[in-house]
């Protein structure tokens, strides 16, 4: 199926995304916006849906931040004061 520019642009965007979380060790959230996108350049808008829903609740793309240190890195940092 032929994207147009939007949705090719959107695609690249998720990708990057997906591509971040893998890097941070996150593939369970890299994993679903995998998901996402490939229903998307398959011509599928519920991966519209898909990546829309990861925003706000427990657990979403909304709350993940991150950091330099993991939190166990952090737990045994602050341990050692």
């Amino acid at each position: 199926m032929t994207q147009g520019p939007r949705t090719s642009r959107l695609v690249n965007i998720i990708e990057e995304a997906e591509h971040l979380l893998r890097k941070h060790g996150e593939p369970h959230r890299a994993d679903w916006l995998n998901a996402a996108s490939s229903e998307i350049r398959a011509g599928d808008f519920r991966g519209v849906e898909h990546v829309l829903a990861g925003f706000g609740g427990m657990g979403s793309l909304t709350i993940f931040v991150f950091a330099p240190l993991t939190i166990a890195e952090l737990k045994t940092k602050t341990s050692d004061r």
